[in-house]
């Protein structure tokens, strides 16, 4: 197992926490990294919502698999046919404007991956636990909807839908 992480304090955190596993822990950025071998799996978490344009990056893990390999994202996905891009800033911290709310189309995805060669699923997410809401504004929390179903909103008060999306060379039956 392989992980990249930007900050050396998660990789820190990391190591403490998998010491007993065979991990390799890399400090670095998805467009700086080179893997040694491509992967079989490679599963991205939370990070596809800070890319201002997704495709160099999707394009940079495709290219780390192996011809047979299935990248599995994990990330807020619009089941509408709608791109959603929004900048925020943390009044707490007096930082500047962030990037970090951009929710692609699951369709859009899926068009760019089928041009790639590759066929997708996505699979919504529904937290099974509820979330309170904390002091700080970036934080998600959890609210119930009459149908009882628990949805995410963010510190920018908004709504939105998580997915894991699979994607598997065309050719490939699923396993």
């Amino acid at each position: 197992l392989h992980g990249l992480e930007l900050s050396p304090a998660l990789i820190e955190r990391a190591k403490e926490n998998l010491q007993n596993y065979d991990v390799h822990l890399h400090s670095a950025d998805a467009f700086s990294f080179e893997p040694e071998k491509p992967y079989d799996i490679l599963i991205a978490s939370g990070i596809l919502a800070v890319f201002e344009n997704p495709y160099p990056v999707l394009d940079k893990w495709l290219s780390w698999l192996t011809p047979k390999g299935k990248l599995i994202i994990f990330s807020a996905f619009n089941s509408n046919d709608l791109d959603v891009k929004i900048k925020f800033r943390n009044r707490q911290n007096d930082q500047s404007w962030e990037t970090g709310f951009a929710w692609y189309s699951k369709a859009r995805i899926a068009e760019f991956f089928l041009a790639k060669g590759y066929s997708t699923e996505f699979e919504r997410f529904v937290l099974p636990i509820d979330l309170e809401k904390d002091a700080n504004p970036i934080r998600q929390y959890t609210v119930r909807l009459e149908n009882g179903e628990r949805m995410l909103v963010n510190g920018a008060n908004l709504i939105f839908e998580q997915y894991f999306m699979i994607a598997r060379p065309s050719t490939l039956k699923k396993t």
